[in-house]
């Protein structure tokens, strides 16, 4: 084996080390959004009355709170996310597949301008 082989041999151990550790990096980033998403509103759902009260939900893309009837908890996004981005997307995809597209740019990005910018990018390519 020669020196530059045995130089080589280690790099690609490290390399793949640091692949894994940026993959974990993302998937937590993805999970803690999902989690705050879901922490903020569950309890509030859980503790209101559903026939009278409306309660307060977080916006998943811009953290802006909005009122939502409880019946109508489906509702992930303010008024105004969901004008700018929601619409347009909704067009060719489903409430699922555009909620997994701002999870999936929440987790590389907590910028709200920049999250708005690729749905808008993402909705003309369609």
């Amino acid at each position: 084996m020669s020196l530059h082989q045995l130089s080589l041999s280690g790099v690609k151990p490290f390399l793949s080390r640091t692949v894994m550790i940026e993959n974990i990096k993302k998937t937590h980033k993805y999970v803690a959004a999902i989690d705050t998403y879901y922490k903020n509103n569950i309890m509030k759902l859980a503790t209101s009355n559903p026939e009278k009260e409306a309660i307060e939900m977080s916006c998943l893309i811009c953290d802006t709170k909005y009122p939502v009837k409880p019946k109508e908890t489906w509702r992930y996004l303010c008024p105004v996310c969901y004008k700018k981005c929601y619409l347009q997307l909704k067009q060719n995809r489903s409430g699922e597949e555009i909620r997994n597209i701002i999870l999936s740019l929440k987790a590389k990005t907590d910028d709200t301008n920049t999250i708005i910018e690729k749905l808008i990018e993402i909705a003309k390519e369609d």
